[in-house]
């Protein structure tokens, strides 16, 4: 199997190391890079390619559903995670419509991020 690699964007520097300390953990994925800020996600998705991207919603000079919107205008990543702790059905919607494939809850447990990782194969 091929590795699949991803990349971590939040503005919470502990969420991320927690995100990657799990993807760390799963077979078959390697976490490339992070960012701490929307906008600087876009540019390392440029720059790394991932196959995955986990972003969280609300950051700073981009959120998450802007990003995700760039990140499938420029075909960068087929898979769009998002990590947030959002329960508002119309924000749902948006960010599917923006690309989002799939949806993690905050904080974030083992077994869903495997579970979640493991249905993108």
């Amino acid at each position: 199997m091929e590795t699949k690699n991803i990349l971590i964007v939040d503005d919470d520097a502990l969420i991320r190391a927690i995100l990657k300390d799990m993807v760390s953990g799963i077979n078959g994925f390697a976490v490339i890079g992070e960012a701490g800020d929307g906008l600087e996600g876009l540019e390392v998705s440029k720059q790394l390619v991932p196959d995955i991207v986990i972003l969280d919603l609300i950051m700073p000079k981009m959120n998450g559903i802007q990003m995700a919107r760039e990140i499938v205008k420029a075909g960068i990543s087929s898979h769009l995670i998002l990590c947030s702790t959002i329960k508002d059905e119309a924000m749902i919607e948006d960010a599917k419509a923006s690309g989002i494939t799939a949806f993690l809850k905050k904080p974030p447990v083992e077994e869903d991020i495997v579970s979640t990782l493991s249905s993108l194969l």
